[in-house]
Formats: C-alpha cells, sequence, structure tokens
C-alpha cells in the first residue's frame, strides 16, 4: 500500500469481500486487474502501480475497495493463489533486470569502485479496530536521506535479503540486498520481523 490502510477501512474491506464485491477480471504482466463493488482496481507489488478509480483513492492513496482486494489475496484460497502468482512473476521479472543490468554495468565497475550504501528501516504499526492485530508499515531509505519507500510485502523482502537477491528501492537498483547493507538498529528490525512470519501479528 501506499499508506496505512486504518483499521476502519480495512474492516469495510472485508465487509465487501464477504459480500461478494470482489471480481477479478485478468492478471497480467505481473499486475491484477480487479472490480470492487463496481469501482476498477490494479494491483501490482510495485507501489506506484497500485490504482483505483475511486474519488477517495486519488485523495488518500488507499480506500475500502484496495483494503477488499488486499484481505481477499491474503484469505482466500483463490486469491492467495494468484498473490503467489504475482510474486513468482516479480521475482522472474527483478531477474531478468539483473542480468540486463549486470551487462550494462559491467565497464563502470572496472573504471571506479562500487559506493557502499547504506540502508535503513523504519517500522510503524497499528492495533487493528476490533481485533489484536498489529497491522504493521515497514519503509526503507538510504542512511542520511530523508526520502523513504514503503515495502508492500514484508514476507517477500525479508527472503530477498535472506537470500541476497536483487531488490528496487525507489530508483536505485541493487543487485543484492543483504543484512550487512542495513545498519544496526535496522538489522535488529529484521530479526523481529523475521520472528513474527513478516509483520503478521
Amino acid at each position: 500500500m501506499a499508506k496505512l490502510i486504518p483499521g476502519k477501512v480495512r474492516i469495510e474491506g472485508v465487509a465487501l469481500y464477504e459480500t461478494g464485491k470482489v471480481d477479478i477480471i485478468k492478471e497480467k504482466n505481473n499486475r491484477l486487474y480487479a472490480r470492487v463493488a463496481e469501482e476498477e482496481l490494479r494491483y501490482s507489488l510495485e507501489d506506484d502501480l497500485v490504482f483505483c478509480a475511486c474519488d477517495f483513492f486519488q485523495k488518500r492513496g488507499y480506500c475500502v475497495h484496495l483494503a477488499a482486494l488486499e484481505h481477499f489475496l491474503k484469505n482466500d484460497e483463490r486469491g492467495q493463489e494468484i498473490l503467489q502468482s504475482l510474486e513468482e512473476g516479480h521475482e522472474e521479472k527483478e531477474a531478468v533486470e539483473t542480468k540486463v543490468t549486470l551487462g550494462g554495468k559491467f565497464l563502470d565497475r572496472i573504471l571506479s569502485p562500487k559506493a557502499e550504501r547504506a540502508y535503513e528501516l523504519s517500522a510503524v504499526g497499528q492495533v487493528e479496530a476490533g481485533t489484536n492485530r498489529i497491522l504493521w508499515t515497514l519503509r526503507i531509505g538510504q542512511t542520511n536521506s530523508q526520502k523513504y519507500y514503503v515495502i508492500r510485502d514484508i514476507p517477500l523482502f525479508l527472503k530477498v535479503v535472506e537470500k541476497r537477491k536483487p531488490y528496487m528501492i525507489g530508483k536505485t537498483y541493487e543487485e543484492s540486498l543483504s543484512l550487512e547493507a542495513f545498519d544496526e538498529a535496522s538489522q535488529e528490525l529484521l530479526a523481529f520481523f523475521a520472528g513474527t512470519n513478516g509483520g503478521r501479528t
């Protein structure tokens, strides 16, 4: 999500899901197209591609329709299969981008040493209304930078760090994101989320 969805909005989204208002149109190019309560949505693991046609989303960056779709993806059997497909497609896309980048940056590596980038994380938790669940928003940014980016899929991000896989942070492409790239406090935060099954508390 571009922003943390408040608990009240999430509950309204669950109600839309439970009344059968979530319709999947198609999945194409690692993007999911759906209709929720007559509103058209586009869903992706890349934040800037997420979109809903409703006015509320245009103002806030989140809405009840997005909440309903995310609930479907996380809790519905078919939704879980779709989400897994999106994650696999996202990983394949990153792998292809890595191969292209390796060729393009070969000369740069020879001419100049790679500048080490250090990253830090920030996390905000909010108790979901009516439950004991904590909804987490995790952000990543370069040390000493004021710009942070929301990590949409925390479990997938933990897997990326664990296996040193490529990852896109804003416009910065990391060929191998590892635990050592983070400051000490952020490493402890990653350990915390790993112990909570990706922030699902």
